[in-house]
């Protein structure tokens, strides 16, 4: 295993303490000292910290280079770390098998997280099908995907030796499939399964406002993305009606226009639990 800079990461406020190689990370150093000084998705870390046990199965979707997932497991959870990006996932492999102690309660898969319908679809044309964020493709092409699994979640949840669940998912673009997959949201109320999510209306939008089409781009103009962005809160909003939604600060959100104004005014990390 090729090792690079050994940076030590230590949250001393939480006793938790572990190893990052910076070796092609893509983050750096300067992203690591953030997330310890609580300037970076602090409220992911805080709900983290909130709902982990040693009972409990933490699975992050889209794991990166791993920093959700160390955490989580520092706190007990066992953990399944879902990403799709070859590169990526050899960066989030060093930084857990740095970590001895850590890396046995942490099943990493090279893998992309869809509903069974997606993955009933195969893996031939998931650039096509928009299974990828934009975030994900950038500076990558299909070659780096090929060979790369879609599972749905219950093939996840099969990883799991525990019975209780936490899931994160940060929607940046694809992602949003899932939740209107209403198998997979039913997976995820039957299982009673807490899930702290983020939402980023617009990163699934052509960055640069134009569209492709068979021959040619073309502009469309702002309003048309914010009117999906909107259309794609509501959406969400009443396809998991059988959750109560939070804020991050736990105060519930039961009003539809309220939840659309708070993700379009940037307020996107939320907390859904399954109604008893």
């Amino acid at each position: 295993m090729i090792k690079g800079e050994i940076f030590r990461v230590n949250f001393q406020e939480r006793n938790l303490r572990f190893e990052v190689d910076l070796w092609d990370d893509g983050y750096g150093k300067d992203y690591w000292m953030r997330l310890v000084q609580g300037e970076y998705e602090p409220d992911t870390v805080a709900l983290i910290n909130k709902f982990s046990a040693h009972d409990k199965c933490f699975i992050d979707v889209g794991a990166a280079n791993g920093a959700m997932s160390l955490i989580a497991a520092s706190l007990g959870c066992e953990v399944i770390a879902v990403e799709p990006n070859k590169q990526v996932f050899s960066v989030l492999q060093r930084n857990v098998l740095l970590n001895v102690d850590l890396s046995t309660r942490i099943y990493l898969t090279n893998a992309i997280l869809a509903s069974e319908e997606e993955k009933i679809e195969g893996n031939e044309s998931i650039f096509q099908r928009g299974l990828l964020t934009e975030i994900t493709q950038e500076g990558t092409n299909e070659d780096t995907f090929k060979g790369v699994k879609i599972v749905d979640l219950k093939e996840i949840l099969s990883f799991s030796s525990r019975q209780k669940y936490i899931i994160k998912i940060d929607i940046e673009g694809a992602e949003w499939r899932l939740f209107q997959s209403m198998k997979f949201i039913q997976e995820l109320k039957n299982r009673h399964i807490t899930v702290i999510i983020a939402l980023h209306p617009g990163l699934h939008r052509p960055l640069n406002g134009y569209t492709r089409t068979r021959n040619n781009l073309f502009r469309r103009p702002k309003f048309f993305w914010q009117l999906l962005n909107i259309t794609d809160a509501i959406r969400f909003f009443n396809n998991v009606s059988e959750f109560n939604i939070y804020r991050t600060n736990f105060s519930l959100v039961k009003d539809v226009k309220k939840f659309v104004s708070l993700v379009l005014g940037g307020n996107h990390e939320f907390i859904l639990i399954p109604k008893t």
